[in-house]
């Protein structure tokens, strides 16, 4: 099953503010950074196995867990695919949307049937740019995300070099 081009999974319309606020990520963030934010988003559907991007792929969206899990991994140089973390409900995936260059380190698959909010990329970091708190608040995400994977990434190497 190769990766799949967001916009050609089932989707639902631009979010509204309240669907946002349902969720820790927008806690705090103002009225109208919100209705921005609510702009750009929208929620898709995966169905179990299904990939939602690979590694090297553009990162055209930052995507939050709204219910469900993902897999993330890589592909060894042998061909051996290696799950290194496991993103449930209220997490980020595709952090690479905020910086450069723009290509996901590693390739997503839904774990089981999800329900993601896709942030459109461009928009996202035109809005981080002028928004200091939204800024703040992605960057926490994402160096939180960044040290979950690096923490996984490493468990995974000290369980291959112990065998």
């Amino acid at each position: 099953m190769g990766a799949t081009n967001p916009q050609s999974l089932e989707t639902r319309p631009v979010l509204a503010v309240e669907t946002l606020r349902r969720y820790p990520f927008f806690a705090g963030l103002n009225p109208d950074t919100l209705n921005r934010v609510a702009e750009i988003s929208h929620e898709i559907e995966l169905p179990a196995g299904q990939i939602l991007f690979q590694e090297g792929d553009p990162a055209l969206n930052l995507f939050i867990v709204a219910r469900g899990e993902m897999d993330i991994g890589f592909e060894l140089s042998w061909g051996e695919k290696r799950v290194v973390d496991h993103v449930v409900a209220g997490e980020i995936l595709s952090w690479s949307a905020l910086l450069p260059p723009y290509r996901v380190t590693a390739t997503a698959v839904a774990r089981c049937d999800s329900r993601l909010i896709a942030l459109d990329a461009e928009g996202l970091r035109v809005l981080r740019n002028q928004d200091d708190a939204l800024g703040h608040r992605l960057m926490t995400e994402v160096a939180r995300s960044l040290a979950h994977r690096l923490h996984g990434a490493h468990t995974q190497l000290a369980a291959v070099e112990s065998h």
